[in-house]
């Protein structure tokens, strides 16, 4: 009976500290890489880094600039002009919707979690 719990209690922490093994031996693994004060610094960055996702990513996107490079080949150069200033103005105009979003939600957070207290309404301080 005795093995069998020291069994189990063995699995069971082995389970539980688990990830923070691993992700010191990915830090590990990365700072004998890219050297350990540069992974110090910025230990978040190498350890949400998923290159599976990023060469997707990349081989998407490569993917959508050929077939943009196809179609460009198709039309008359005027229209190739046209497409592309299309292209850019729809791509300002959400990377500007996107800013602002990222604006908006940054001091909606910023209103929510003022330490101050608000001086505003029918619960006025004195």
């Amino acid at each position: 009976m005795l093995d069998a719990e020291r069994e189990h209690r063995a699995a069971r922490d082995a389970l539980l500290n688990r990830p923070e093994r691993a992700q010191t031996e990915r830090l590990v693994a990365f700072a004998r890489v890219f050297g350990s004060e540069r992974v110090i610094r910025n230990q978040q960055a190498y350890l949400t880094t998923n290159p599976a996702q990023q060469a997707a990513r990349a081989a998407n996107t490569a993917s959508q600039a050929r077939e943009e490079a196809e179609l460009l080949r198709t039309l008359t150069p005027a229209e190739a002009i046209e497409r592309i200033e299309q292209t850019r103005a729809a791509q300002a105009s959400r990377d500007a919707q996107l800013a602002e979003r990222e604006r908006t939600l940054s001091h909606d957070y910023e209103q929510q979690h003022r330490s101050a207290p608000r001086h505003e309404g029918p619960a006025r301080g004195l």
